[in-house]
């Protein structure tokens, strides 16, 4: 019972560190690519 409590505590905090992560680089991804297209341009 325990063991299953925490694998999923741990499951959620990977979910929501990952969405914090991609939060946060998406939109220097999408800036990247938006200067090479305009400097191709």
């Amino acid at each position: 019972m325990w063991t299953q409590l925490q694998r999923l505590f741990s499951l959620r905090f990977c979910f929501t560190y990952l969405n914090k992560s991609w939060l946060v680089v998406l939109p220097h991804g999408i800036r990247a690519l938006l200067c090479k297209q305009m400097k191709q341009g």
